[in-house]
């Protein structure tokens, strides 16, 4: 499996191809899909799609040229014969021969963002808190970076198997494109599922320690129902009302969360409307909408890109989105991390820093050997 991944990934590097690797929660399946170019084409179309953090980021999709699946073995699918696959075809054949494949990554230039300090983050809370005291804000969710060197002992398939393996609650996935650079992510929270007229989303909030015995603290519940209720109100905008299971605790691996899952039926047609209308959710976000996404834009001194966009597969009468949480952008000898915290009146700075620390864990901790 890892050299056809590798043979898979780096043919697409090589013919200049967008491509993205995934498995869903629960599953073992990996799948891939590569095209020469992103379409913008969502109605009637299948593929992956990609959506940035903006709201007025344009969504992409990687329409299947080629495909592949590997369960107990490795299947690859051309789906069009034109140049692209035929030279992707004859590149993967000649990795997959030769056993030897070459380095190399999609590298974008960068303009080298800052790490958060603790000072800054701290500040950016308390200033949040200004507002929410005069009923300007009510939640916003800060996001932090943090860059991790890693030597070369690992490749980029070894870190995204090693998502897989000590990931398997999560949706993890592997995006390289020439337009978005690389990504690595294993995502806890559904954005949208939709089978047909049935849909299922979550209200995700609150973060702890799996292994801690301290209970989820009234901060974190207060965050989970504006999350909750902030889906139930604009869904009612369009008709649709919806039915929630109880609160319960949502184990990630490392961490555990406080998760709501939310049902409702609506008419296939409308799962663009029902994805644009939620997102980004008060989960990455904020409350209000517009007042918390001009709060980031101020006090986060960074672009978000991708990260808490949502990222999934589009099929004729099914869709899966998940929010591109728990993810890195991969860079020569380094990769860019990112985390966030929900943040009330009731937060307290300190700890939601350590949240954030605790969150960059997961994704950073599979990047090991750190080079200190």
């Amino acid at each position: 499996m890892y050299h056809s991944l590798k043979a898979f990934y780096h043919a697409s590097l090589k013919v200049g191809g967008h491509l993205a690797m995934y498995r869903f929660p629960h599953l073992k399946t990996i799948q891939g899909i590569c095209s020469a170019q992103l379409s913008t084409e969502l109605k009637n179309n299948t593929g992956f799609i990609i959506h940035g953090f903006s709201p007025q980021d344009p969504a992409h999709l990687i329409t299947p040229e080629v495909t592949f699946k590997y369960d107990d073995s490795f299947e690859l699918k051309v789906e069009l014969s034109n140049t692209f696959t035929n030279s992707f075809e004859a590149l993967f054949d000649n990795y997959l021969k030769s056993n030897e494949v070459p380095q190399g990554e999609p590298l974008l230039q960068h303009d080298n963002p800052e790490a958060c300090t603790y000072e800054n983050y701290v500040n950016a809370i308390q200033n949040a808190q200004v507002l929410m005291e005069v009923g300007k804000l009510k939640k916003v969710v800060l996001s932090r970076i943090a860059w991790k060197n890693y030597t070369n002992t690992k490749d980029i398939i070894q870190i995204y198997l090693g998502l897989c393996e000590k990931y398997p609650n999560a949706f993890v996935s592997l995006i390289s494109s020439p337009i978005y650079g690389t990504w690595l992510g294993a995502s806890p929270e559904l954005l949208l599922h939709q089978s047909t007229t049935s849909y299922t989303t979550v209200a995700l909030a609150g973060t702890r320690k799996s292994k801690s015995l301290i209970p989820f603290t009234n901060k974190e519940l207060e965050e989970q129902e504006i999350i909750r209720k902030y889906i139930e109100e604009n869904l009612y905008t369009i008709g649709i009302q919806c039915d929630f299971n109880p609160i319960e605790n949502f184990d990630t691996g490392e961490l555990t969360h406080l998760k709501t899952t939310i049902k409702f039926n609506a008419d296939a047609s409308k799962r663009f409307e029902v994805a644009a209308l939620l997102h980004p959710t008060p989960a990455v976000g904020g409350v209000p909408k517009i007042s918390a996404l001009e709060f980031i834009l101020e006090n986060e001194h960074y672009q978000r890109k991708l990260y808490a966009g949502y990222i999934g597969v589009i099929g004729i009468n099914e869709m899966q989105l998940y929010v591109n949480i728990r993810c890195m952008q991969w860079y020569t000898s380094s990769a860019l991390l990112y985390s966030g915290a929900g943040i009330t009146q009731a937060s307290d700075a300190h700890a939601e820093w350590v949240e954030t620390e605790n969150k960059l864990d997961v994704i950073g901790s599979v990047l090991a050997p750190i080079v200190k």
